[in-house]
């Protein structure tokens, strides 16, 4: 068995979950490759790699490792940054500071994508949970693999700590799950 196909990048079809109660609202975001994007269907199911990115130290290579993975089966790159709105406000609003954040990290993805001769589908998704959010937008579109990055970081005990989002994710995603955890600084 090749090592494409033991991570779950094959072209079997996608199941499609909808959820009408999706707390979750997309913005796309502009970029002068987006009408070259625009060739999504049914022969990429399962091909597509999302990677979910945080603006930090690791997206670059998050970014550079999802082409790789995509460039194998031809199928597409969707970069998402993830911002979780509090249950105070509208799903919808515009929050002006962690947006431009937002489109700064995607553009940087894009340009990385560029790079090495593959194209990202750039989406800020605005959501109430952001493991949501992931698992969501890698059913939407038919993801064979999510690819995410979490920075090396201690809880109040001096351990390891995940967060929330990456359990979620492992637990809800219907597809390959890769977790990239970031070096330990001090060692």
């Amino acid at each position: 068995m090749r090592l494409f196909e033991r991570l779950g990048l094959s072209s079997r079809q996608a199941i499609r979950h909808e959820n009408a109660e999706s707390e979750t609202s997309h913005f796309r975001v502009t970029s002068q490759q987006e009408s070259k994007i625009a060739r999504s269907g049914e022969n990429t199911a399962r091909r597509n790699v999302l990677v979910a990115l945080h603006a930090d130290e690791m997206d670059d290579e998050l970014v550079r490792l999802g082409c790789l993975m995509a460039k194998a089966k031809k199928g597409r790159v969707l970069g998402i940054y993830g911002i979780e709105v509090p249950r105070t406000l509208a799903i919808g609003t515009l929050l002006p500071e962690i947006a431009e954040k937002a489109e700064q990290t995607l553009k940087r993805a894009v340009t990385v994508a560029e790079s090495m001769r593959y194209e990202l589908e750039p989406e800020i998704v605005q959501t109430r949970h952001s493991g949501r959010g992931v698992v969501e937008e890698a059913t939407t579109h038919s993801c064979g693999l999510i690819i995410l990055g979490i920075p090396y970081r201690t809880n109040h005990s001096g351990l390891f700590d995940p967060g929330e989002v990456v359990p979620y994710v492992l637990r809800y995603a219907t597809c390959r799950v890769w977790v990239i955890r970031g070096q330990q600084h001090g060692f």
